[in-house]
């Protein structure tokens, strides 16, 4: 049975809506723009609160680089209005083909999304200036504000980013904003590296090494994104240039003056030939998933390399298909996608892998990081009734029995 859709207009209507399903015990399902609603725990509820139509501008002051709209707002609108006086909210996170058009504000920050962008420009909680919102308990609350000082007291705005809709509703998000750079270029660099062997493991974590040491560090941590593409990814370079697609790509994206960007480019140079690519090629990343599985893993930029071997080693014993797997050499940090079989015998993930989707008998197995203490008192502070999103946060024993339809977290 279809679950019926609830549309707020207005943050008193979707005030309202919570404190009925409050007091009825009803749970609710949040969702934005309604393009992930398959990722994360599965999310016991009865009707899906839409908060799509809590969209448009509040407030835009170009001066001030600051930008208040509607949770509902999609990033697809504020890039448009920003980007008439050449200033861009740099936060474009990994989102479905759907999600760049229908990937909201409001969900962006609910689920801390975060892409190429923010080894430069920061991730959403670094973002975001001020936000209002509802509570599980019909309460209507600010914090923070519209301008780029104004902390006092405890921290609600970043208690909310990332806590996925499960401790209030967001209604009204305000952001900063970026001048756009003068000179917005990509390239790639096609590495010249083995097959998958030793000398290949060899050859990358020398990579990462020069990457991450003096002076290359000085130009590497200025730029605006730099991914390794360490697996097949149709659409980067298209096969140009005599370059298989399943070659091993260092992927760059360099911004700010024509100076700066002449100089990134000549130190990256000694790293092989650059070729010049559209900046599509960060759409391209961004819409990278394939399949039904996607995870992050991290570890220490020097050890990074015996990250990537364990998710290898992992996807040849689930039959994993279509592997997908960026690095971020300087952080460490590796984000996968694949397609799982339907047949495999093990139905977990690599240790210390992080999951953002994956086939929904694969969650009954996998751990919640936050059924901690903390957790379960800010979640009975801000949402007593357990209605918002359940599933996603833990709660103590009694609470959150009720199983009906199951989705993810991501809105």
């Amino acid at each position: 049975m279809a679950v019926p859709r609830v549309h707020s207009d207005s943050a008193r209507t979707l005030r309202d809506r919570i404190t009925d399903a409050s007091q009825s015990g009803a749970r609710l399902r949040i969702a934005g723009g309604g393009t992930w609603l398959d990722a994360g725990h599965p999310v016991h509820h009865s009707t899906t609160l839409a908060t799509s139509d809590l969209s448009g501008v509040v407030e835009y002051v170009p001066g001030d680089l600051v930008i208040t709209v509607g949770a509902g707002t999609t990033l697809a609108d504020v890039a448009a209005i920003t980007a008439q006086h050449d200033q861009w909210l740099a936060l474009e996170p990994f989102v479905s083909r759907e999600g760049l058009r229908r990937a909201t504000v409001g969900a962006t920050i609910a689920t801390a999304s975060h892409g190429p962008l923010s080894g430069s420009f920061g991730r959403a909680r670094d973002l975001v200036l001020g936000l209002s919102l509802v509570t599980g308990n019909g309460t209507m609350c600010s914090a923070g504000g519209r301008v780029v000082k104004n902390v006092a007291g405890f921290d609600l705005v970043r208690l909310m980013t990332g806590a996925f809709g499960t401790l209030g509703v967001l209604t009204e998000v305000s952001l900063r904003l970026h001048a756009k750079p003068a000179v917005d270029e990509s390239f790639a660099v096609v590495l010249d590296i083995p097959p998958s062997d030793e000398s290949r493991d060899r050859e990358l974590a020398l990579l990462v090494d020069q990457l991450n040491s003096a002076p290359m560090l000085a130009v590497t941590s200025t730029l605006a994104s730099l991914v390794v593409v360490a697996h097949a990814l149709p659409g980067v370079l298209h096969g140009e240039h005599g370059t298989p697609n399943t070659s091993f790509l260092l992927l760059v994206r360099a911004t700010g003056n024509a100076a700066r960007v002449a100089a990134q480019r000549h130190a990256l140079s000694t790293l092989g030939a650059l070729h010049a690519v559209s900046t599509d090629v960060w759409t391209t990343i961004r819409t990278m998933d394939a399949g039904d599985v996607v995870f992050r893993m991290s570890n220490a930029p020097r050890r990074s390399v015996n990250t990537l071997r364990a998710v290898e080693q992992w996807g040849e014993i689930t039959g994993a298909r279509d592997m997908r797997t960026l690095l971020d050499p300087l952080r460490g940090a590796l984000r996968v996608s694949c397609d799982a079989s339907p047949d495999v015998r093990t139905r977990t993930l690599p240790d210390r892998a992080n999951a953002e989707r994956m086939p929904s008998s694969w969650w009954l197995q996998a751990k919640r990081g936050n059924d901690d203490e903390i957790s379960q008192r800010l979640r009975e502070r801000f949402d007593p009734a357990g209605i918002l999103n359940a599933g996603i946060m833990g709660a103590r024993a009694g609470v959150h029995t009720l199983s009906t339809e199951h989705k993810g977290p991501h809105e």
